[in-house]
């Protein structure tokens, strides 16, 4: 978490950025993590990704895009920075945050709703739902708020519907 950290106050100080979050299983502060997810909204990601593969933390490159690129951090740390437009900034947090398990039963119930989600919007044929943050999401699936840390499929879709989900500590 030092080390995710440490590169998320580096990315949001750059002068393109909008917003910046930690996600995947650090976000869900998992136990163990293979790998540091960042995500960012920018109204550029060229510059940002430049800067990105040249910090001073990176061993090597991995690979380097317009919209995501891989290091390798010291001490040998996988680390992913991916850049989406604000407008999908919601939807790409609560995308790359939850389990793959997870991540299916959101789908479904989008599904159930007439709507389809993805990392990238939640809509139908006739609209598109427009949503600030993750909690416009989980909103308009009939649904509390689900915080990261319970997104692993293990009854958290089922009690924010009955809206018992449990109090973190």
């Amino acid at each position: 978490m030092t080390l995710a950290m440490h590169i998320l106050d580096w990315v949001r100080a750059q002068p393109t950025v909008v917003q910046a979050a930690v996600c995947g299983s650090l976000r869900r502060r998992k136990e163990t993590i293979k790998d540091i997810d960042i995500l960012v909204s920018a109204k550029e990601s060229s510059q940002i990704m430049e800067e990105f593969v040249r910090l001073p933390l990176v061993l090597s490159v991995l690979a380097k895009g317009e919209t995501k690129s891989s290091v390798l951090i010291e001490p040998g740390i996988q680390t992913d920075l991916r850049v989406v437009s604000d407008t999908q900034f919601p939807f790409a947090l609560h995308y790359f945050t939850g389990s793959k398990e997870h991540n299916i039963r959101m789908r479904a119930r989008a599904i159930e709703h007439g709507l389809k989600l993805n990392e990238y919007e939640l809509a139908g044929e006739k609209r598109s739902v427009k949503c600030q943050d993750e909690s416009d999401i989980f909103a308009a699936l009939g649904l509390d708020y689900i915080a990261p840390e319970l997104r692993e499929d293990t009854g958290e879709i089922e009690a924010a519907a009955a809206h018992c989900l449990p109090t973190l500590v």
